[in-house]
């Protein structure tokens, strides 16, 4: 992609601009725009921030050495030394914000564009969206808390919603390589720190909320109103600037924040809204009638207006006829017929670090191990549920939780694993910058509240050791927190480390 200098000075609100003559510098041509100084390169535009651990200020003489044909501040610095034209701006990130998308001509414009967003279930949503809007697309890309896919590239993901620059670059090769559709897992960070700041969906889907990010969110209310941003956004007056319409809000209203944003969208804007439920008398739009939940699958009837079809998803627990309904609702918001949906869901067999089953081939121990994900309250009482269902001989559940992360919701996690368990191990998770033991000690006060015996085992490894060691035949293992993840935060290094890999290590030593 390239812009003109003039045109990115029109975007990004500039305090002051130095060594700029614009009968000079109008025509510059910008061909790359980082904030990297590892990607500088030449007739790039370098946008330079700083944090509390860095500060790429300091090294502008450098970024213009290396191509840079202008730069983007935030602080006054001796410029004495740099002669190409820098633009002075009130926040770095700001102007990052408001320039990603129109340097690559707002890809969002050009494809059938699914949010997701919620506290459960996004990731495995966005999966058996991404089957079912292929069914019409041939192709669907994905921007997930596990990948990024784009045609046969995959990518590991840094995070669940990237930063601007990162996010609009993949939009856009999306559309060079010819794809049509993309589904993407949107964090409230993304909402509310602005990483999808002129992005225009097509749909949005809404799956539940509960406690979660209270670091980041002073309270629930502040929670709740980040992610009814987006659907507000998106139906709202300014809804008429758009490039595409019609647009759908896509609403679990089995969920108590569901049923709240579906009545205050309907209230304020009458259509647009498309519910979904378990419930056949919430009269939602959609609804399914689950027929059996079995260890490698689940059964149910999906009811559309006069229609019902019989889906055999490949993926077992009832949470996940939630999450193939909302992909289903996004599949009917697009288009698609009933039978290409249900094509679509069944298609799909596995989800990294979801419920999935540590495989050993030719070794027959008696019990099976799972590794999932789940990091909520409510996602350890979901996930043990459909153990549960299983009928296991006994559950036994390795977890922990994550340092740096909202710290109250500790004792609870503590109190479900070990209520719903029949043997519990608490072990370290992401401790990152906290004693690994001192957030032990936080689970601690909820495990005991339980009544039932746990035990401590610091180390992840030796956890999950333990927990197989322990097992027997007809047992259901439960190693939960990090799922897909292959490392472990400590500090501020990532160290490799991959549940799978570490329970197939210690199942071969059976």
């Amino acid at each position: 992609m390239s812009m003109l200098l003039s045109e990115i000075i029109k975007y990004c609100a500039p305090l002051e601009l130095i060594n700029y003559k614009s009968e000079r510098d109008d025509d510059i041509i910008i061909k790359n725009m980082v904030n990297d100084t590892r990607r500088v390169g030449e007739e790039s535009l370098f946008i330079a921030m700083h944090g509390n651990n860095f500060d790429s200020h300091k090294n502008l003489d450098k970024v213009v050495e290396a191509g840079a044909s202008a730069l983007i501040i935030e602080r006054k610095i001796d410029l004495s030394k740099i002669e190409v034209p820098v633009i002075l701006v009130r926040s770095s990130y700001e102007a990052t914000r408001a320039l990603a998308a129109p340097f690559y001509a707002f890809p969002s414009h050009g494809m059938n564009l699914l949010g997701i967003t919620g506290t459960n279930g996004k990731t495995t949503t966005s999966y058996f969206a991404r089957s079912v809007l292929s069914q019409k697309y041939c192709d669907c890309g994905l921007i997930g808390t596990i990948k990024y896919i784009i045609g046969s590239e995959e990518i590991d993901a840094p995070n669940t919603s990237p930063e601007p620059l990162f996010f609009q670059q993949k939009l856009r090769q999306m559309i060079d390589y010819g794809l049509k559709c993309a589904v993407m897992e949107v964090s409230s960070h993304a909402i509310k720190l602005g990483r999808i700041d002129n992005t225009e969906f097509d749909n949005l889907i809404f799956t539940n909320l509960s406690k979660e990010h209270t670091e980041f969110h002073p309270d629930m209310n502040d929670y709740f109103k980040t992610k009814a941003s987006l659907f507000f956004k998106m139906l709202g007056p300014q809804a008429k600037n758009y490039k595409k319409a019609p647009k759908h809000a896509i609403i679990n209203v089995d969920d108590s924040y569901g049923r709240l944003l579906a009545s205050e969208l309907k209230k304020n804007y009458g259509s647009g809204v498309f519910t979904y439920s378990m419930n056949a008398s919430a009269g939602a739009d959609l609804y399914a009638e689950v027929i059996g939940i079995r260890m490698n699958g689940a059964d149910f009837y999906l009811n559309y207006k006069n229609s019902r079809v019989p889906i055999e998803l490949k993926l077992t627990g009832l949470f996940n006829v939630y999450n193939a309904m909302a992909a289903a609702a996004a599949g009917i918001c697009s288009g698609l017929s009933l039978c290409e949906i249900k094509a679509g869901l069944e298609y799909l067999n596995c989800v990294p670090g979801r419920f999935e089953l540590v495989e050993c081939p030719g070794l027959n121990t008696g019990f099976n191990v799972f590794v999932d994900f789940a990091h909520t309250p409510e996602s350890f009482v979901n996930v043990i549920k459909l153990a549960r269902e299983l009928n296991p001989a006994r559950v036994i559940t390795v977890f922990g939780c994550g340092g740096d992360r909202s710290r109250e919701k500790r004792p609870l996690m503590g109190y479900n694993a070990v209520s719903a368990s029949d043997h519990t191990i608490i072990t370290s998770d992401n401790p990152r910058n906290e004693d690994p033991m001192q957030i032990i000690q936080d689970i601690i006060p909820g495990a005991q509240k339980a009544e039932k015996e746990f035990h401590v085992v610091c180390d992840r490894e030796e956890a999950i050791e333990k927990a197989i060691k322990m097992a027997a035949k007809g047992d259901v293992v439960l190693i939960l927190g990090k799922g897909h993840e292959k490392y472990q935060i400590v500090g501020n290094e990532k160290n490799y480390f991959d549940d799978c890999a570490i329970a197939l290590k210690y199942l071969k030593e059976l």
